[in-house]
């Protein structure tokens, strides 16, 4: 199988951003030992399966697409997108968390959408790497918790 085969089965087809499998070897890059610091941000689109089941999987798989094209405005240019699951959008930096937070906050606000029968907004949570975790998976949880313990306070306050 060539290189092409390879590369496709890292790409999320609906969002076109690498998928679990990639971030997984970017996050393994990420706290290797030497490397420089790294932010992993995983993002919740609180709403999406809501319209999803009330559109179905076409119209929803247009307008994710469409979403992660507004993400990726605000995140490549600084790091990197991916797709780790249905639903989430995550991005990958090699910059000081200051830059980070800027870009954050602005990818969260291009995402959130209003419509007559949904209603799409965003919670994220961050790992520091290598300081929060020293594996992958590690990584992941850090930043899913994070993620969880947000949604949490935004319903709480909702």
């Amino acid at each position: 199988m060539g290189a092409n085969f390879v590369a496709d089965l890292q790409v999320d087809p609906v969002t076109g951003f690498g998928n679990r499998a990639a971030m997984l070897a970017e996050l393994a890059a990420a706290i290797a030992p030497g490397s420089d610091p790294s932010v992993l941000a995983i993002f919740s689109l609180d709403g999406s399966s809501d319209f999803r089941e009330e559109l179905g999987e076409e119209v929803s798989n247009e307008v994710l697409g469409r979403l992660a094209q507004e993400f990726a405005r605000f995140v490549e240019p600084a790091g990197a997108c991916y797709a780790p699951r249905r639903h989430e959008f995550a991005a990958m930096f090699h910059l000081p968390w200051p830059k980070v937070e800027t870009v954050l906050a602005a990818a969260a606000i291009a995402v959130r959408r209003e419509g007559a029968i949904f209603s799409i907004s965003t919670t994220f949570g961050i790992a520091h790497l290598p300081d929060d975790a020293d594996t992958p998976i590690a990584a992941l949880m850090v930043a899913d918790q994070r993620r969880v313990a947000a949604q949490r306070r935004k319903r709480a306050f909702a």
